[in-house]
């Protein structure tokens, strides 16, 4: 009977892996609640009914993936002597369990790589307009998808994956950069630009709503032309520059997060500096014009100061986890950080963590867990640079890596590594970037 289930399971995970791959990365962008629908039981047939491939895929995920299972073991065991064992436990649990994502995606998109990124940027365009209508019409449009903070956290990774898989495109198109497409993609930027801050522009709410209409038109319409086209290199290409790029590009500014915008400008501007220096220009040039010309954007910037230093703000929290550090040089225990109260009364009650990635993991683990956490860093963010020269995908696996480092750029002032959206994003592109690596040219 067992025998039977196993070989069932094993033919049906053969003929669908590629789908449940498909179906997890267009989730991610959505809800977490909707990643465990195909995700926990995805993982569980892979492991129970596809041994040998299991193995195989752990033997090939091992730079990345064993950097990772270490820490998290380390962490596992650390907790055990932490504050509560019982709070940082099934955390890390699942934290490990995540990490399977790694080695499931590098053996479920072996076939076909490409077509799990285009279900991400499908699925994160209708989270990016989602977000520009909400920020428009904050009190007609309720919440439906992931919060600002997590969509933001999300967008600062794969925006620059994007720019990377558009520059694969170009190259799988054998289509020339055409100016008029890039002016199109820059109009419709500004246009949901103007309708995501309309309040800010003083645009009344019927044309808000008109131009709201039209646009979603237009993306529907370009989608459409995108699934029908018979050459789906080039309309791949134009896909991209007039319906994802504009999108993500707007809803990471009406979010309003500033570690995820640090964490682009860098990302990308290390990306260019490898690919095509000249136009880390453009990014310094539209960062620069943004702030000059967006009113709230300006104002979230010129805050940044005061912010820091309000009671119970990061300052305050930095100088605890700076104490905590020193006190506890083997960590208090993973995820328990939400004692962050009973160490100084400034310190708001739904604040459980210390807003920067490094000194969180500093606290919680100790500083032999910091360190393994930046050898997985380190090792995750160089294979890019390793592997850039890809004949086919090196814009593609560089820009992973650029995206990974966006993520702890912006990591410098938010805790995203615990935001199960993002983690489980950089975990499934980890294992994508395994498979661009060892995909052949053809």
């Amino acid at each position: 009977m067992l025998v039977k289930a196993q070989s069932n399971l094993r033919a049906f995970y053969e003929k669908y892996d590629l789908v449940l791959a498909c179906i997890i990365l267009f989730s991610i962008p959505l809800k977490l609640s909707y990643v465990y629908i195909p995700l926990i039981p995805g993982l569980v047939i892979w492991l129970f009914a596809c041994p040998e491939r299991v193995v195989s895929a752990f033997s090939r995920a091992r730079p990345i993936f064993l950097p990772l299972v270490v820490f998290l073991c380390f962490t596992l065991y650390i907790s055990l002597f932490g504050i509560d064992p019982l709070e940082s436990l099934p955390k890390t649990f699942r934290m490990l369990f995540y990490a399977l994502c790694i080695p499931f995606f590098l053996d479920a998109a072996k076939r076909m790589p490409i077509l799990p990124l285009i279900c991400l940027f499908l699925s994160s365009s209708i989270a990016a307009f989602y977000a520009v209508l909400r920020s428009s019409f904050p009190d007609q449009v309720g919440r439906i998808f992931h919060g600002t903070v997590s969509h933001s956290g999300q967008i600062g990774i794969y925006l620059i994956v994007l720019i990377g898989f558009i520059a694969f495109a170009e190259k799988l198109s054998k289509q020339e950069v055409r100016p008029i497409t890039w002016l199109y993609s820059a109009t419709l930027s500004v246009a949901l630009l103007l309708l995501g801050f309309g309040d800010s522009f003083l645009i009344p709410e019927y044309l808000r709503h008109t131009a709201a209409f039209l646009l979603m038109l237009w993306f529907c319409w370009q989608t459409w032309i995108f699934f029908k086209a018979s050459n789906y290199t080039v309309a791949l290409y134009n896909w991209l520059l007039l319906v994802c790029l504009p999108l993500t590009f707007s809803a990471l500014l009406v979010n309003l997060k500033r570690g995820p915008w640090l964490g682009i400008v860098v990302g990308l501007s290390i990306y260019f500096l490898v690919r095509k220096p000249i136009r880390i220009l453009y990014v310094l040039a539209i960062a620069i014009a943004l702030f000059l010309l967006i009113e709230p954007i300006n104002d979230r910037i010129v805050a940044s100061h005061d912010h820091f230093n309000i009671a119970g703000g990061r300052n305050a929290i930095w100088e605890i986890g700076t104490d905590l550090a020193i006190r506890y040089p083997l960590g208090i225990g993973f995820d328990n950080s939400g004692f962050l109260q009973n160490f100084s009364h400034q310190i708001p009650k739904e604040l459980n963590h210390f807003h920067n990635n490094f000194i969180n993991i500093l606290v919680e683990t100790g500083w032999l867990g910091l360190l393994m956490f930046l050898w997985w860093l380190i090792t995750i963010i160089s294979w890019g640079f390793k592997w850039r020269n890809h004949p086919i995908f090196g814009s593609v696996i560089l820009a992973c890596s650029c995206g990974f480092l966006s993520w702890q750029i912006a990591g410098l002032v938010e805790y995203n590594f615990g935001d199960s959206e993002v983690y489980l994003l950089v975990l499934a592109l980890a294992g994508l970037m395994l498979v661009f690596s060892e995909s052949e040219c053809s």
